[in-house]
Parts: C-alpha cells; sequence; structure tokens
C-alpha cells in the first residue's frame, strides 16, 4: 500500500506559507500606505485605506490551506504531485494576475504593488506546501533527496567503502 503525505501536515504548511507571504503582504500594504502616499486613493476610490489590513495577511492564508488539500489530492491521483503542483498553482497565480492588470483608471504603482502583493502570497504557499510533502515524495529539506544521483562521495568515503564502490557506480 502506497503511503501519502498527512493531509494535516500539508495543510498546516500551507498555513505556514500562508502567513509568511500574509505578513510580507501586510508590510507591502502599510508601504504602500504610507511610503508611496496610498497609489489607490487617485483611482477615485478610497485607495488601500478601505482595504482593511488583516484582509491583506487572510487572503494569504486561506489560499495556502487550499493548496495543501489540493496537493494531498494530487498526491494520491497522480505519480508526480510536486511537478503537477507546480504546474497548478502556476497557472492560478497567472490567473490571479489578471485582476490588477485588467482594473479600470488604476494607476501604474497600484498595478504594480497588486501585482507584488499576488506574486508575494503565491510562492510562499508553494513553498510551504512543497516543504510539508513526505520526503519519499521528491521532496525534502534540503536541496538534493538523500536518493539522489547528485550525492558526490568525498575521497574519505572511497576509502571507508572500499574500492568496489567505484567499480559499481
Amino acid at each position: 500500500m502506497e503511503r501519502h503525505s498527512s493531509i494535516g501536515s500539508l495543510v498546516l504548511w500551507g498555513l505556514i506559507g500562508g502567513a509568511f507571504g500574509g505578513v510580507l503582504n501586510v508590510l507591502l500594504h502599510v508601504f504602500a500606505l504610507f511610503g508611496l502616499g496610498d497609489p489607490m486613493a487617485g483611482d477615485g476610490g478610497m485607495g488601500f485605506m478601505a482595504i482593511p489590513v488583516f484582509l491583506s495577511f487572510g487572503s494569504s492564508v486561506v489560499p495556502g490551506a487550499i493548496a495543501g488539500l489540493v496537493y494531498a489530492a494530487l498526491e494520491r491521483l497522480t505519480s508526480n504531485p510536486t511537478s503537477r503542483f507546480l504546474q497548478v498553482s502556476g497557472a492560478f497565480l497567472v490567473v490571479s494576475l489578471a485582476g490588477p492588470l485588467t482594473m479600470q483608471g488604476a494607476t501604474t504603482v497600484t498595478v504594480a504593488v497588486l501585482l507584488a502583493m499576488h506574486v508575494i502570497a503565491g510562492v510562499p504557499i508553494m513553498w510551504g506546501v512543497i516543504r510539508g510533502a513526505r520526503p519519499s515524495s521528491g521532496v525534502s529539506g534540503s536541496i538534493f533527496p538523500a536518493n539522489s544521483s547528485n550525492v558526490v562521495m568525498k575521497p574519505a568515503m572511497y576509502r571507508e567503502l572500499g574500492y568496489r564502490a567505484i567499480i559499481a557506480r
């Protein structure tokens, strides 16, 4: 029977990634309010001031939990869930950029801030969910999985294993 990552772990890591993105988005939100002089205010609306700061955080955290569930489903339905997840989440990120890009009457600064907020929300969520996947699914805390062929053997390892290790390669 094939083992899968814990759904709870995937959702938790999605929430962690979303929370990280949310904190970064809150910082960008505050910077847009005070550092850029609220660029949305010139759009005929009340600008960023009308958007509660907690919404910048929450709109990153909730998608993180959903992304964890999506990865869990892909893990059970496909043979390469990480690749499929990156394709699906990348597509969702690109589609989410359509909102800011198609805003009527928005200033360039407003569009740039909103595009940055979308990317800042999406990338940490992807990282979090993939980080939460179990190591045997091809993802681990290190860059290369333990069974990777990219592991370089040092001379001391050859001495320990004997010259048979060289011939076996």
